[in-house]
């Protein structure tokens, strides 16, 4: 289970107007489009310390990110996609069999667990995640 608030990259991955800060969190924008989201943006390409940014779908933020001045890096994730992200992982491990597992852990409707279950897993080779969340 991935919780509300992870630690992505080396802190002078952050340093004010990183390039490589921007493709983190382009590749961040890549895994929500391949949850479901596939208008999530993220604009910007240069990243400096102080200011919050946000991977956005249709003015809906599915993703906030704060850069301190020390290098540490906040990322608030909206509940929807980090719910989509565990249960692809679930059915990737096979922790989530059948959409009766999906309804018990994340306490939700049948209905709803089917429509989980049913959706294609993201593809984790193109987008490279288990990279991404461990460097």
């Amino acid at each position: 289970v991935i919780s509300e608030y992870i630690r992505i990259g080396r802190s002078n991955d952050w340093e004010i107007g990183s390039a490589h800060a921007g493709d983190i969190l382009d590749d961040l924008a890549v895994v929500i489009r391949s949850l479901g989201f596939p208008k999530a943006t993220f604009l910007p390409k240069l990243i400096e310390r102080g200011k919050p940014y946000t991977i956005t779908q249709d003015g809906e933020v599915l993703l906030r990110v704060k850069v301190y001045k020390k290098g540490s890096v906040h990322f608030q994730f909206d509940q929807k996609v980090l719910m989509k992200f565990n249960i692809e992982v679930g059915k990737l491990k096979g922790w989530l069999s059948k959409p009766d597992d999906i309804a018990s852990e994340f306490d939700i409707s049948k209905e709803e667990a089917l429509q989980y279950f049913k959706a294609p897993i993201m593809n984790l080779l193109d987008v490279q995640l288990g990279q991404l969340l461990l460097s």
